[in-house]
């Protein structure tokens, strides 16, 4: 009986599952109606390892055959009482069913049959199978003939499906029934249309298109993990609420304002002004008479497609002579680019967040309305999209990081639960050990032997368990063992030996990893055009090399065996190449095979195996893959399902609508006729470029169709696109980084010269016996407190700013400006004077040791070097040595503090990441060599002079036949100036195309490319475009990701060891840090008294109630709505009804102002939103008036507008507004301290290199990128051009420029008129330096900038979530104290407690009943039951934080600063406590009662008495009676 026992407790029965019968039907009946009776229900929750898709975990044991596919009893607690059942299927997947209620009966054999069909997992894989076959078929633009029959056999399974699941689920909404899931929902609604469509004679052929693509989306429920990650983009989506909101209202405003500021602007052109003799007058219907729609006479740059955009302003664009500036003909971009209207102004805006082609929109408005709108693009294009993206990525990083917080705290709760299983079981099997070794003593044979057949089960099932986990048969190993384990001959041992030897000494390695360096080497020397000798020195580089690496592979194998070799991955990474290599040696000379060559750049990779950092990186990048493979597989489902529903939207228009396009009728690279181009257009789209595909789908297909189109990819597609970055692991926190750190360690040690001269120089170096020491001594003194005071740091300060603006005049017309220019040649002596005594002073005060080891000081000294060289340069014309002049402005680094903490922060963040950007670069030189392979000397063309274009393949096959043509001149045959020649050519074409800065043209260079010397062919290559896609989400995303990551990395480690401080402000600015935060709650703080007239007092509840805030803002948005209505060229009545709706608009206002003066008096003005408000009346009326008093051009009506527009931030004024908006703002204001350092910095840097571009750049000839506008020709110009490098726009056509170097493209005899320059040539090199560089500078600060908002966002968020408490809550705190303790006593009476605790805000919050909770807080009380309010305070406290070690120290530094804020208080001893108050109450109560019985106990016996003696008396009464 026991062995029995002892045996069923060791084999794994299943633990909890019980089948789901009649009686479990009746059992959950009577739990739920018991339930409904009860008053209070239990708080269970769902168990998240029990939840529908997962699998039942191993502890409930292995499942019986029986129970596979049949109804359970559900194990989770949760759902006992909900009426369902519990389905496991083979893989022991759980699915749940509800058991009554619009369905048949679990016990119904129809449905136990479909039951068993849908939870079968070859159900499953077959409507997987089915969807795939469906999303190919429909992926194809004309399909085969049996195509109609396929889809009415798919339309069948479909079908049948949604039947099996109605049966098997039921036809209700609720949980777990057919049409409780939403992705049920859109199953039965495609395929009910698909019947509807037919069967019915009405043609839904075109929405049939598009609704039945809709089954792409199928995919999603079929997987679980993608299925989930859709619910958690959902919740982000809920958490991105206020971010969109926020978004819209901030594009609101700015499309307002442009509308104010740009409207009707973008149709001044250039007009070919009458003659005398051309008397015509042009008018139209705009009632003005120099209106016209004449494009012919517009005036045209050369190579440019629109007219030239001109203003009246006197920084706009100026018409040459015989044109005039007026407004006629379209907007630009076939009048899609323009601010007449809301809707299109609103467009703009939203171009110019997302930074597509702003460039040419910057160009535009600047044209047409003069220079000074460029604050208006950096407030747009920079900070504005900058604060949007932040917010975007800081909810993604928040909720990225719950998730993770979740997921440890569920791993840790699993954790604990299986070392607690995992204890039992070694004590219950420990127990039987003992209990068998006992039973072995007194038990017979037979039990025994019982007792042995358990012991062997139990290991055999261990063993068996070993099996399973292995990866390969039994046979395989005997297999290896025989013939890849080489023991043969002890000869053979010996050679073994001494290659493994060989192979493993240092040397080795070293001799290898040089070998795969010059193995690069080789690589990155392929070009075109090549030399013989040099491709024969290529050739035999590359057989030497392969020769190398097989022998490397041979001696590893002889050395580890074939068996111990092949367990390594970089082994096997290395036969694949060496075997990859002797195929494209013996296959070098089959045509077709060529591609063998492009497996010599997996070498470079070889070096992975010697460098740990690369090795780390592998290890993150491919465990942040597989964590969200189910992300990326949902990314692409959505690509996929975009480019279908592409097609079928606009495939049709745009073959039957290609003449609005081309008037060839031939149709543009960019289309959506075919899934290919499809995909390209919305892959182009989510990489951030639209604005141009969507004008072109607006002249084929309309507004209305493909606005919604594109918004939904672009919204829902960088939502996908920025979730894995969100989410990545590629932080590589655990990077080996000794040897920068220790680098930044140095940089980071104090060497600024101590306070006393004593401390600097020692005994030995000066003596103090002698007199010349004192002498000397006394000189060090004294230079030491000169260039410590702070007057003379002033003066400095001072200098460098006015030597560094100095740079600024120094622009193409100084030779004009003799007077300037003279004042700058003394000054530039008198700066130079001046740092070089201030340099002496130094060397005097510190010493040399001291300075030159102080890296600022070092940069003082190499600035005056810059400035004596520039005055040796001047003086004999040296024009290298006057030309580095612009290093004057570094100087500024070393004087300003904040610039110096920005800098130092961005070499502890970015140092330190050399090693991952060595990786990135290796990417980029594999892609590089490949794209040198693909496109070397295939970008050339001939091109027709006179048109501009390329020659077509009919008339112009190849580069002879372009020569061979002859009009006057020979037709040029010329290589695209981005192109794929050499590896630098290839590195810069793929930083362009990194940038998405003329990526399209080489894109359309290489899928045009045909072959060296050949004509290029409209897309003839068009699968080229995979070569970039590829380098785009590998060379270009996961790179960026893993550089991001290691810069976070960076900034949060060094920010922990600062404490948990910035470390991108200074120490003052910490105290800004939490001004500014106080200054959120500034409304808060300040309370104006309530008047004693009784008018006044109702005016003063009137305009401070929330009714009238109300009131204010609702007039605020209809005023905005008044001004979206607008349009150019509108009627003369909407003219004078805006003019009327304005006047009511300025006299409600007015109105509020003098309410509020009434109320307020001089308080009014303590407020600076009431300044604001009264400003703005002021204003207003003041613009109203003007047009009256003849003065209608002094305010523009639209500035008046805005003017009054400006009220509308109220709505984001704290305590008035949103709360959302309040909190999103908060990161904000907090990062003002940060973003003015790291702006500085950002500054300075631009203006090192507008000085610099000023110098090399200022006479290059204007086309592409450079012109009018964006030039290098003066300083300002300079900043333009800068400013579009910045944020990553344009800076390609500048480049363009820049490269025209030879007589073709330039003159290098053009006479420059004011100066000596001669020539409008550019450097190339120069130039590819110089955008370069500044690109990754402005990268890692704009990085920086990132990272500091995303952090300080989380940082608030975290703390609202943790158990904390701020500064914030301690003064709502106190603020509703003063309403309870108006007189300032420190007590309140324990009676308004509850009320006091009911009115306090969270987390200090405590909902009434909450009488209970403040008594069992044992507050103590003082004389008259009065409490403390730090009492009240400690004791909140306490509960929210709960009890910690450095709680309870943070406590007692809250009473001891409590008491030294208040030392005239008198101290006072508590008498009792609420707790012991409430004791003594109960205790009251209970003596009472007790006493209330007995005297009713003592008066009933009274009473008793009374009567017995009353009894007695009437007895003795009777008795003498009788």
């Amino acid at each position: 009986m026991g062995a029995s026992a002892k045996l069923k407790m060791a084999s794994p029965e299943p633990k909890g599952l019980v089948a789901f019968t009649r009686e479990s039907l009746e059992l959950m009946e009577q739990r739920i109606a018991k339930k409904h009776n009860e008053e209070h229900e239990e708080d269970l929750k769902p168990n998240p390892d029990l939840e529908v898709g997962k699998e039942l975990p191993s502890v409930y044991g292995n499942l019986p055959p029986g129970m596979v596919s049949e109804p359970l009893e559900d194990v989770d607690p949760y759902y006992q009482s909900k009426n369902t059942f519990m389905i496991l299927n083979k893989n022991r997947k759980i699915f749940r069913f509800n058991a009554t209620w619009c369905t048949l009966s679990p016990f119904n054999s129809i449905r136990r049959a479909t039951v068993k069909i849908l939870v079968h997992p070859f159900f499953r894989l077959f409507i997987l199978i089915s969807v795939l076959i469906d999303c190919i078929f429909m992926a194809l633009t004309e399909g085969p003939k049996w195509g109609p029959k396929l889809q009415i056999t798919l339309l069948a399974i479909y079908t049948f499906e949604i039947l099996v699941k109605l049966i098997a689920r039921g036809i209700w909404t609720g949980s777990f029934y057919f049409f409780g899931d939403p992705w049920n929902w859109l199953d039965f609604s495609v395929t009910l249309f698909e019947h509807i469509t037919i069967y019915s004679p009405l043609n839904f052929t075109p929405i049939f298109r598009v609704a039945r693509s809709l089954r792409i989306l199928k995919i999603i429920p079929l997987n679980q993990g993608v299925k989930s990650y859709v619910g958690i983009l959902l919740q982000c989506l809920k958490k991105l609420t206020g971010v969109i909101i926020l978004t819209l209202f901030f594009l609101i405003i700015f499309s307002l304002i442009g509308m104010g500021f740009f409207m009707g602007n973008l149709k001044h052109k250039c007009f070919r002004w009458p003659q005398e003799n051309e008397t015509e007058t042009l008018h139209n219907r705009t009632r003005n008479p120099c209106y016209s729609r004449e494009t012919e006479n517009f005036y045209y740059l050369e190579g440019e497609r629109y007219a030239l955009l001109c203003g009246n302003r006197s920084d706009a664009s100026q018409c040459p002579e015989g044109y005039a500036c007026i407004k006629a003909g379209m907007n630009p971009d076939n009048g899609y680019t323009n601010f007449d209207n809301f809707g299109w102004a609103l467009l703009a805006l939203f171009r110019l967040m997302t930074q597509d082609y702003p460039e040419a929109l910057y160009h535009q408005i600047l044209y047409a309305s003069g220079k000074v709108y460029m604050i208006f693009f950096i407030i747009i294009s920079f900070w504005f999209a900058f604060y949007m993206a932040s917010l975007f990525l800081g909810i993604l990083v928040m909720s990225y990081e719950e998730e993770k917080r979740t997921a440890a705290e569920k791993a840790k709760k699993i954790e604990t639960e299986f070392q607690h299983t995992l204890l039992q079981e070694e004590n219950e099997a420990a127990e039987a050990k003992t209990t068998q070794i006992e039973m072995k003593k007194r038990s017979p044979t037979s039990m025994i032997t019982s007792l042995d057949m358990l012991d062997d089960a139990t290991i055999r099932h261990k063993e068996e368990h070993k099996k399973s986990q292995k990866s390969c048969p039994l046979c395989w190993y005997k297999f290896a063992k025989i013939f890849l384990i080489w023991n043969c001959s002890p000869c053979w041992l010996k050679l073994k030996e001494f290659v493994h030897v060989i192979m493993l000494h240092p040397f080795t390695d070293l001799f290898l990893t040089i070998c795969i360096i010059l193995n690069i080497c080789f690589l990155a020397m392929e070009c075109y055009p090549m030399s013989e000798t040099t491709s024969y020195v290529l050739i035999i580089g590359n057989l030497v090399f392969i020769g190398i690496f097989t022998a490397e592979m041979i001696f590893k194998i002889i050395a580890m065996h074939p068996y111990g070799y092949f367990q390594v991955g970089w082994n096997i990474y290395d036969s694949i190449i060496v075997f990859l290599g002797l195929a494209d040696l013996f296959l070098a000379n089959v045509h077709g095979l060529e591609v063998f060559q492009l497996s010599r750049v997996l070498r470079i990779f070889k070096l992975g195996k010697y460098w740990p950092t690369f090795e780390i990186l592998k290890l993150t990048l491919i465990k942040s893959l597989v964590a969200l493979k189910d992300l990326i597989l949902l990314l692409s489902t959505f690509l996929f399902f975009s480019a279908v529903v592409g097609t079928k939207l606009f495939g049709m228009s745009y073959k039957a609508y290609v003449y609005n396009l081309d008037k060839d009728c031939q149709l543009p690279r960019w289309h959506m006729s075919d899934f290919f181009h499809s995909f390209l257009n919305v892959f182009r789209i989510l990489c951030g470029e639209w604005v141009e595909t969507l004008w072109d789908c607006f002249d084929i297909a309309g507004q209305f169709t493909c606005v919604p189109f594109y918004m939904m990819v672009i919204l829902i597609g960088n939502l996908l696109k920025v979730k894995p970055s969100s989410s990545s692991e590629c932080s590589t926190v655990d990077i080996a980084i000794s040897e920068e750190e220790e680098m930044i360690n140095e940089h980071e040690k104090p060497k600024r010269p101590k306070n006393s001269y004593e401390r600097r120089s020692s005994a030995g170096q000066v003596s103090r016996e002698s007199k010349r020491g004192k002498i000397w001594r006394n000189i060090r003194k004294t230079c030491c407190k000169i260039v410590e005071n702070s007057f003379f740091k002033c003066f400095i300060g001072l200098v460098t700013l006015l030597s560094t603006g100095a740079l600024a005049f120094e622009d193409i017309y100084i030779n004009q400006r003799k007077t300037i220019k003279i004042l700058l040649e003394y000054a530039d002596m008198i700066f130079t004077y001046i740092f070089i005594l201030e340099m002496l002073l130094k060397w005097m005060a510190y010493g040399f040791k001291a300075y030159f080891t102080n890296g600022w000081h070092r940069l003082d000294f190499m600035v005056v070097i810059v400035f004596c060289l520039n005055l040796i340069g001047k003086s004999q014309e040296i024009k290298l040595l006057m030309s580095i002049k612009f290093l004057r402005a570094l100087r500024v680094l070393s004087q300003f503090e904040r610039m110096k903490v920005v800098v130092r922060a961005l070499m502890k963040t970015t140092l330190p990441a050399l090693n991952v950007f060595l990786v990135c670069l290796m990417i980029w030189l594999t892609y590089s060599i490949i794209g040198v392979h693909l496109f070397a000397g295939t970008f050339y063309e001939c091109i027709d002079p006179t048109s501009g274009e390329r020659f077509p393949t009919y008339e112009v096959g190849n580069r002879s036949e372009c020569e061979s043509l002859v009009f006057n001149e020979s037709m040029p045959w010329e290589n695209a100036k981005l192109n794929f020649d050499n590896v630098g050519n290839g590195f810069l074409s793929l930083l362009q195309v990194a940038t998405f800065n003329g990526w399209i043209d080489i894109m359309n260079s290489a899928v045009d490319s045909t072959g060296i010397d050949v004509q290029p062919d409209f897309e003839v290559n068009i699968y080229m475009y995979c070569y970039f896609i590829g380098f785009i989400i590998i060379g270009l995303f996961l790179p960026l990701t893993m550089l991001v990551g290691v810069i976070l990395a960076n900034f949060n480690k060094h920010k922990i060891k600062q404490g948990g401080s910035n470390i991108f402000i200074t120490e003052k600015q910490e105290k800004q840090y939490l001004t500014l935060k106080k200054l959120m709650y500034e409304d808060s703080q300040k309370t104006i008294p309530c008047p004693g007239n009784k008018l006044r007092r109702f005016i003063f509840g009137f305009v401070t109630s929330q009714a009238f805030n109300i009131i204010v803002m609702v007039l605020i948005c209809f005023q905005a709505i008044t001004l979206m209505i607008q349009s150019d060229e509108q009627s003369r009545q909407m003219d004078t009804a805006v003019l009327w709706l304005q006047i009511i608009f300025i006299l409600l206002y007015t109105v509020e102002c003098v309410l509020k003066l009434i109320a307020f008096r001089c308080n009014y003005f303590t407020s600076g939103w009431n300044v604001l408000d009264f400003i703005v009346v002021i204003f207003s009326i003041t613009g109203l008036l003007l047009p009256l008093m003849g003065e209608y051009y002094l305010v523009p009506p639209s500035f008046l507008q805005l003017i009054v527009l400006s009220r509308i931030i109220h709505i984001l004024r704290p305590g008035k507004g949103p709360k959302l908006f309040r909190d999103l703002l908060l990161p904000l204001v907090l990062f003002l301290p940060a973003l003015l350092n790291i702006s500085l910095l950002i500054f300075l840097v631009m203006f090192i290199y507008a000085i610099f571009g000023m110098y090399n750049f200022a006479y290059v000839k204007k086309e592409a990128g450079i012109n009018d506008v964006s030039n290098f020709e003066t300083f300002g110009s300079s900043m333009l051009c800068l400013f579009q490098v910045t944020i990553f726009a344009g800076w390609d056509g500048m480049l363009n420029a820049i490269f025209n170097s030879q007589w073709s493209d330039c003159d290098p005899d053009k006479i420059n008129p004011g100066t000596q320059v001669r020539g409008d040539c550019g450097n190339p090199i120069v130039g590819i330096i110089y955008f370069v560089s500044y690109i990754l500078i402005a990268w890692l600060i704009i990085v920086n900038m990132y990272i500091v908002l995303v952090m300080e966002f989380v940082n608030i968020a975290s703390k609202k979530t943790a158990k904390t408490l701020s500064e914030d809550d301690f003064r709502k705190f106190f603020q509703v104290w003063k309403r309870f303790d108006p007189e300032g006593t420190q007590y309140i009476d324990s009676s308004k407690l509850s009320d006091f605790a009911a009115a306090l805000d969270a987390p200090l919050f405590m909902a009434k009943p909450n009488k209970g909770q403040l008594v069992a807080m044992d507050l103590p009380m003082a004389v008259g039951d009065r409490i403390h309010c730090l009492d009240i305070l400690l004791a909140f406290t306490k509960r929210v934080v709960g009890k910690d070690v450095r709680m309870e120290k943070l406590l007692s530094e809250m009473e001891s600063g409590f008491i030294l804020a208040n030392p005239f208080k008198i101290t006072y001893e508590p008498i009792t406590t609420t707790l012991k108050r409430k004791q003594e109450a109960v205790s009251a109560t209970i003596i009472q009662r007790a006493y209330k019985s007995y005297r009713l106990r003592q008066s009933d016996k009274k009473t008793s008495d009374i009567h017995m003696i009353d009894d007695d008396k009437e007895v003795q009464a009777t008795k003498e009676d009788v």
